[in-house]
């Protein structure tokens, strides 16, 4: 992780962006995942609810990093968008 943020950075935002039926669950598996990174240190509730702020020390730094984590809802499919000139009546083409 260290290797990503410059000398002088105190503080990062992870962007998490999953697309799962099972958001929860993603949620804490990922959690899991970055808390098992070297250095890891403590979790804290963070500025967003869900998102919370995880604190790492490497050699003399320690960085605090927000892990943002967003649901991406599937895509609505062709066949469910109407297209200009439709007449919508609530069945599926």
């Amino acid at each position: 992780m260290f290797g990503y943020l410059n000398v002088h950075d105190t503080a990062a935002v992870v962007l998490v962006l999953m697309k799962q039926k099972d958001f929860a669950a993603a949620r804490r598996t990922y959690l899991k995942v970055l808390e098992s990174v070297p250095g890891h240190e403590c979790t804290k509730v963070g500025p967003v609810e869900g998102w919370p702020i995880l604190q790492y020390s490497h050699e003399d730094r320690t960085v605090e990093v927000c892990a943002a984590f967003v649901h991406l809802a599937p895509s609505l499919s062709k066949s469910s968008v109407p297209m200009p000139g439709d007449r919508h009546t609530g069945s599926a083409r």
